[in-house]
């Protein structure tokens, strides 16, 4: 949760407004990240599927995990970084010019795609780095 909240702190000081959704059971999370960030970043109100996507489309962004959210957000044709930190992003990862994958030590990164640190963790360094390659595309 730092890592985000600290990820939220840094695009919020560019100027980036930051939603954080959320689905059945996370919202305790999302407002621990949203407490987190001091403010940087604010907790979406429950969704259903079509505000869902209508709230990603609308994005000039979309970062998260291996979640069908996430799988949302690419097929929009948004800007997407995909954290896979302990499944395989090669069977199970989102697809898309604008789609940046990260995966960690226990997720298979593939030929082409971002490799994490040795230690296995995603930097906020690296999301950033992510963030302005997929928004390039």
């Amino acid at each position: 949760m730092a890592a985000f909240a600290e990820l939220a702190r840094r695009l919020a000081e560019r100027g980036e407004t930051i939603e954080i959704v959320w689905g059945p059971g996370e919202e305790p999370i999302a407002q621990a990240i949203a407490a987190e960030s001091h403010g940087a970043a604010q907790v979406a109100g429950p969704t259903s599927i079509p505000e869902l996507a209508a709230r990603l489309g609308a994005a000039s962004a979309v970062i998260g995990g291996d979640t069908g959210p996430i799988h949302l957000a690419a097929a929009l044709g948004v800007a997407t970084v995909a954290l896979f930190l302990a499944t395989d992003p090669d069977r199970n990862g989102p697809r898309g010019p604008r789609v940046r994958v990260l995966a960690g030590a226990q997720g298979r990164a593939a030929r082409g795609r971002a490799r994490t640190s040795a230690t296995g963790s995603v930097t906020v360094e690296q999301v950033e780095d992510a963030i302005r390659s997929a928004r390039g595309a």
